[in-house]
């Protein structure tokens, strides 16, 4: 598996008509499971910023918000997890100043 419970990623690929989600940056929540019908093992996913993301499911291809009703699965070979401090960028830790001040809300993609 590419990601764990709790990492940042961005969705690098995604279903045909949802390519409007790549790019998109999420939060993986675990534990990582094989929805019905599928082979790929999938996480769910939530936006660290609020907005729509394109959905696939049961019913046609819509953008909607993702919330604990309407949650979303993407697969984990469809995501490439963000890992470390970009080039460039100081260690927040290293200046002095706390991480946990600095992390992302945890909000972020495929219906399940």
């Amino acid at each position: 598996m590419r990601c764990k419970d709790g990492d940042l990623a961005v969705i690098v690929q995604d279903f045909e008509g949802c390519e409007g989600n790549l790019g998109v940056i999420v939060q993986v929540v675990g534990p990582a499971r094989y929805p019905r019908g599928t082979t790929l093992i999938c996480w769910q996913i939530k936006p660290v910023k609020r907005r729509k993301l394109w959905l696939t499911g049961s019913g046609p291809t819509a953008k909607e918000y993702i919330t604990k009703k309407n949650t979303a699965l993407h697969p984990d070979a469809w995501l490439m997890p963000i890992k470390g401090t970009p080039a460039g960028v100081p260690d927040r830790a290293a200046i002095g100043h706390s991480a946990s001040s600095t992390q992302a809300p945890a909000l972020a993609g495929v219906e399940g």
